[in-house]
């Protein structure tokens, strides 16, 4: 009974189907086939309006890209639909604004002056002008900048970059506009905070570089032997030579030897010098003393000022009679020639300091050398004041008188020496 039942109701339904006939067949086509026309349309409108977003898009940010060198107009519109306000690029301010709140001012002013150039931060800072002008009326950052003796302009733009966006933060603008980057490669790596981990991250890279390539160049010389010949053979002509060179060395340092006869002279920068007097000086000024400790230790402390350093000092002993209110001057055998240069070379500093200020160091000359100094400097005093000035059978002759003698030294007979010494009195022309 069910089965017949059902076969009755299918039959009717087929019955029904028939009578409706082609109108209800119609009907249904012609709704698919609306309902698919309008599918295309909508599609097509579809990838047009996308298209046109996305060429939209595209020209604003080749805009942006061309005004952020002009800063005519660097702001990119973006599309009113998506909820997003005007859009800058700029590498500088992005960057500033992102780590603002991530560390303190002075850490990224320095971030920004080293790593940015004074031109990028001075455009960074004139789009913020052009962007906030009606903000930031009365704002002291606002004032152009020039080099001065204490900051360079860059130095006080950055800081200017710095307050103008404090200005901004406090009037609640500066979420009205979202800045970009452009060129990434302009963006630092690190924090502010994070200069010194990045510094050595950097160099270890530029290290790790070096070593690869000179780990590259070790290899190839490893696994080539010829040129492993190459360096063993130049090396082996360069021990070849140094032998040689030492032998030399040996040879002269033999015969340069001092001999130990003191009546044997050498020449040292021109002048006769006894081998005896090579490693002494005398000091001049140093105060009598009974105690010879205690004018020994004033030498001392004088060579020691002169040369920076301790002096070894072989012997010190004064030179001639003991007089009354006289000071004698001081016989002092250092232990080498470098020393002796280097308390020379330093004697001026003795001026310097006030207990030394009349104390003198010389060199250990012979009296032919001392004579021959003296004579030159009595000349060209009495040149310089105009005197005639004659030399004959190596006595100088100062208008016409004798005062000084190579063989006698300074000649006194009824002669006023006062001129040769410094003096401005005139001698008389006898």
């Amino acid at each position: 009974m069910a089965c017949d039942s059902e076969r009755h109701r299918t039959s009717l339904e087929s019955k029904k189907t028939r009578a409706a006939g082609p109108d209800t067949n119609a009907t249904v086509s012609s709704e698919a086939l609306s309902k698919s026309e309008d599918g295309v349309a909508g599609g097509q409108r579809s990838k047009s309006q996308n298209r046109n977003r996305s060429a939209r898009s595209e020209s604003l940010v080749d805009a942006a890209k061309e005004n952020t060198v002009g800063l005519s107009t660097p702001v990119i519109t973006a599309p009113p639909d998506n909820g997003v306000g005007p859009v800058v690029l700029n590498n500088l301010l992005m960057y500033a604004i992102f780590q603002r709140n991530r560390c303190t001012a002075a850490s990224l002013r320095a971030v920004i002056n080293d790593f940015y150039s004074p031109n990028e931060i001075s455009d960074a800072k004139k789009q913020l002008l052009v962007l906030f002008e009606s903000s930031l009326s009365g704002c002291e950052a606002i004032t152009e900048r020039r080099n001065s003796t204490q900051r360079t302009a860059s130095v006080a733009e950055a800081e200017d970059i710095t307050d103008i966006l404090d200005v901004l933060d406090n009037a609640g603008v500066l979420d009205s506009v979202t800045f970009g980057a452009a060129q990434y490669n302009r963006l630092p790596r690190y924090g502010p905070e994070d200069l010194n981990i990045c510094a050595i991250a950097d160099k270890q890279v530029l290290t790790e570089n070096s070593i690869s390539v000179l780990t590259a160049k070790v290899d190839s010389l490893s696994g080539s032997s010829v040129q492993s010949t190459d360096i063993l053979d130049a090396v082996s002509g360069v021990t070849a030579k140094l032998t040689a060179l030492q032998d030399q060395v040996h040879q002269l340092a033999a015969s340069a030897s001092v001999q130990s006869d003191p009546r044997l002279h050498t020449r040292h920068n021109g002048n006769t010098v006894s081998s005896e007097r090579l490693c002494n000086v005398v000091i001049y000024g140093i105060p009598e003393s009974r105690d010879r400790d205690v004018w020994k230790s004033q030498v001392l402390v004088a060579l020691k000022t002169a040369a920076g350093h301790e002096v070894t000092v072989s012997d010190a002993f004064r030179l001639g009679r003991y007089v009354v209110n006289k000071c004698r001057p001081i016989l002092v055998k250092l232990h080498s020639v470098w020393d002796k240069r280097t308390v020379l070379g330093g004697s001026r500093k003795l001026a310097e300091v006030p207990e030394f200020r009349t104390i003198y160091i010389r060199a250990d000359e012979s009296t032919e050398v001392r004579r021959r100094k003296a004579s030159d400097k009595i000349k060209a005093r009495a040149v310089a004041k105009g005197y005639r000035v004659n030399e004959i059978d190596n006595t100088l002759y100062v208008n016409d008188i004798a005062v000084y003698s190579q063989s006698n030294g300074y000649i006194r007979n009824n002669v006023n020496l006062s001129y040769v010494s410094g003096s401005d009195s005139i001698p008389h022309d006898g």
